[in-house]
């Protein structure tokens, strides 16, 4: 468990009269934003993650973290346009779109945070959020001090485009159940889904809805990822391909039990949601203690889906564990022998590989003791002698 500052470190934002002001997100410079304070509804600070394919725009007011831009760069752009119109017969004010889809907020689609303790459902009343970003990520702290329940959002906009996010939330109050933590961000331009599904020898079968009202969910339970429930769902504009279309993709980085979702809502708002599932009691926190949750990762291309497997592709051979060097011939013994593992025939067979130039040899199923056929003997890890 990490340490995080408790609620009494943070401070709500009072509200200042300000004039009109228009938001450069710096994007038309090729360079990262800084925050810029800005009148709508009141007093709002805006802050921008900007690269060459995505930028995510932010309102600090909202202590859920509202998202009022995730998608291409905009550039210079009046602040009021990121306000929805209202409905006729409707509320003045719609319930904002936070990356932590704030119940007390009045959202009334699925909740970011479901927590109880000592048997009552706990919806935190996030005070204004606290913000501090150098340009290429951001750290946002807020906190209920009713509830003694505080969460940090962090943000990290990678140079690939890709952006991820992960929540911290602290209990400083009595022990506290976590029933979910999801990320939330909003998707407007999007009328078809894509997910990716399958079993074995048919794996990441790509499967399309058109997105109606209502909510779309890929769940997995089977306590390990895997090519059934791939944790992806893509959104995009109508008959996207691979070359033309706006998508969105979010990627839940986790290797258990866990969601992705698609919701419209009444109000023809879309959102995507990602997060673990939990099972009943399986995470508690003590007073002082935190979880944090899985990654959120998101991509977003105007270009179709070649853009967002460029943005992934770009992000996993841009980590540091990443081998960037040549990778050797490799030469698999499955086609060769099956099951047959004998040495004498392996060892004539990696003598003809090497003449061809192989620098890895692998021995593939049939190595185990016994394993003679594809009904025995799988997953013993003791070598056939």
């Amino acid at each position: 468990m990490s340490r995080l500052g408790s609620c009494g470190d943070v401070v709500g934002v009072r509200p200042l009269p300000c004039p009109t002001a228009v938001f450069d997100s710096g994007a038309r410079r090729g360079r990262r934003a800084r925050p810029l304070r800005l009148c709508r509804r009141g007093l709002t600070m805006l802050h921008a993650l900007t690269s060459a394919r995505l930028e995510f725009i932010v309102d600090e007011t909202s202590g859920g973290l509202e998202v009022v831009h995730l998608g291409s760069p905009i550039g210079r752009v009046d602040p009021a346009s990121f306000s929805a119109p209202i409905p006729e017969g409707g509320i003045d004010r719609l319930a904002p779109i936070s990356v932590l889809a704030e119940a007390a907020a009045g959202w009334m689609g699925k909740p970011g945070l479901r927590l109880h303790r000592d048997g009552t459902v706990i919806f935190p009343r996030l005070d204004p959020a606290t913000v501090t970003s150098d340009g290429s990520s951001l750290r946002a702290v807020a906190c209920d001090s009713a509830t003694q329940v505080s969460v940090t959002i962090l943000a990290t906009l990678h140079d690939a485009g890709v952006l991820e996010l992960v929540v911290e939330l602290r209990n400083d109050g009595a022990p506290l159940t976590v029933d979910e933590v999801l990320v939330s961000v909003p998707v407007p331009h999007a009328s078809e889904v894509l997910q990716f599904g399958g079993r074995w020898s048919d794996e990441f079968h790509p499967t399309r809805h058109s997105w109606e009202w209502g909510t779309f969910v890929v769940e997995n339970r089977s306590g390990r990822t895997s090519a059934t429930r791939f944790p992806m769902l893509m959104a995009g504009t109508a008959d996207f391909s691979e070359q033309s279309g706006t998508v969105t993709a979010i990627h839940l980085g986790w290797s258990g039990d866990g969601q992705v979702r698609a919701d419209r809502l009444p109000d023809g708002r879309r959102i995507l949601q990602a997060g673990e599932i939990f099972g009943a009691g399986e995470v508690v926190l003590d007073t002082g203690e935190t979880h944090r949750s899985a990654p959120v990762f998101l991509a977003h291309s105007a270009a179709g889906l070649n853009g967002i497997s460029d943005s992934f592709h770009g992000y996993v051979r841009a980590r540091p564990t990443h081998v960037a060097t040549e990778r050797p011939v490799i030469l698999n013994t499955w086609e060769a022998v099956y099951f047959a593992h004998d040495l004498n025939t392996l060892s004539a067979l990696a003598d003809r590989a090497a003449a061809v130039g192989v620098e890895r040899f692998v021995l593939d199923d049939g190595w185990f003791l016994g394993r003679d056929d594809d009904r025995r003997a799988l997953g013993d890890w003791v070598v056939d002698p």
